[in-house]
């Protein structure tokens, strides 16, 4: 989604594989339900780069192979659907 650093790569039960890339002015981005990670905590990734493969999650198995996307500022959790087109310094 963005550029950014690999601050996680780990596995949840519910969700299963997942990534957090850190960003600039305190976002992240969670990609959950990966089966083929492709990076590890560290990594420098530009916007656009592969992070891994769509997977399954235990919580939503129904939905088949997918990525669930979670955003966040300062622990505070929003829409990724309202974010598309924003830079970083203008989530509040």
């Amino acid at each position: 989604m963005l550029s950014g650093t690999v601050s996680e790569v780990k596995n949840n039960p519910l969700f299963g594989s997942y990534v957090v890339v850190t960003h600039d002015n305190d976002v992240k981005s969670y990609y959950y339900g990966l089966s083929d990670i492709k990076v590890e905590v560290g990594t420098t990734i530009s916007q656009g780069d592969v992070i891994g493969v769509s997977g399954t999650t235990e919580i939503d198995q129904a939905a088949g192979n997918h990525v669930f996307l979670k955003i966040t500022k300062n622990d505070k959790y929003y829409n990724p659907e309202k974010l598309i087109g924003k830079q970083t310094s203008e989530i509040k």
